[in-house]
């Protein structure tokens, strides 16, 4: 089981660390925040440019 985390501790966060599953913790960074900035590019040039694009 995976938990995508927030980077803050909750009741859903206590709930799989007290459970007897084994998951992981994924905490997103870069890849999922800030999105919105990149409409400008999307609509500009069909593609987001920067330091994610290839």
């Amino acid at each position: 089981m995976t938990l995508l985390w927030n980077g803050q501790p909750g009741p859903v966060e206590e709930a799989f660390e007290d459970g007897d599953v084994e998951w992981t913790r994924i905490q997103p960074t870069d890849f999922m925040s800030n999105t919105l900035g990149w409409a400008p590019d999307i609509r500009q040039d069909g593609q987001v440019n920067g330091r994610l694009s290839r």
